[in-house]
């Protein structure tokens, strides 16, 4: 049967019909196991055969425009998670970071889970200052380790990339450090970070110039202190891109921000 075109069936099965697609817990529970079943009351139905409808859709396999907006909010509601824990399954040179922010939009009790709960996924521990599941250090230390672990693996500011005016809701973080702990527009968040993400390494403002790269964090002031290079004198600034813009800016605004 449908409601308003949305197959029933799915509908219930995904993200508002089921939470289980909303837990960090449960990305473990479906990344590391070989094969998995789905088992819905008394029907079934492989893993594997889910995940290869997901992709299909994504790679454009579904040409009929009728058949996408008989989908509606599906479309998005079911390949995203599902494309998503084959990603996490098979892109096994994904960086920590990208693991970490894939799944930050899943939803945790306890905010350290945020992490803790994705520890499964990193056969060796990448992460210096947190080498275990520690419920004794407070979210905003771990939040703040993590983050500064992750600017160590990737040697670049690239952790910080896409969170302008981002709501924080942790409790003593520094200004620099990430919040994984969402409560907006989360599933939006993680596609925009991908965006600014995947764009980053196609600018490239020093001119490609190298220097050893260093970085020190100072518990006293939580503050983060990197090595530079002086390149120019900013002459002027705009106004800050915030998250408060939700629609797309203007071709005014963007030459206003960038200075052209």
């Amino acid at each position: 049967g449908t409601v308003g075109n949305t197959p029933i069936a799915l509908k219930c099965m995904m993200w508002n019909g089921n939470p289980w697609w909303n837990q960090i817990w449960t990305v473990q529970e479906a990344v590391l196991p070989p094969t998995a079943t789905v088992i819905w009351g008394s029907l079934s139905i492989s893993f594997a055969i889910l995940e290869k409808a997901a992709m299909n859709c994504c790679s454009n396999k579904v040409h009929s425009a009728k058949a996408l907006l008989r989908l509606g909010d599906l479309w998005d509601d079911f390949t995203h998670p599902v494309c998503g824990i084959t990603y996490t399954r098979n892109l096994v040179n994904d960086s920590p970071l990208v693991k970490l922010q894939r799944w930050r939009y899943r939803d945790a009790t306890e905010p350290r889970d945020k992490i803790y709960a994705l520890f499964g996924l990193f056969p060796s521990s990448p992460f210096p200052n947190v080498q275990s599941c520690n419920y004794d250090m407070p979210a905003a230390d771990l939040f703040t380790w993590i983050t500064l672990d992750l600017i160590d693996l990737e040697e670049v500011l690239t952790p910080l990339v896409g969170l302008r005016g981002e709501p924080r809701v942790t409790p003593g973080l520094p200004s620099w450090a990430i919040d994984f702990v969402c409560c907006k527009d989360k599933a939006k968040r993680a596609k925009r970070w991908f965006q600014h993400y995947y764009r980053y390494r196609k600018f490239y403002a020093d001119g490609k110039t190298t220097t050893e790269w260093d970085s020190e964090y100072h518990e006293s002031d939580r503050s983060l202190r990197l090595e530079g290079l002086p390149l120019d004198v900013v002459v002027e600034t705009g106004d800050v891109i915030r998250e408060v813009n939700t629609g797309d800016l203007s071709d005014e605004q963007l030459s206003g921000i960038v200075g052209v």
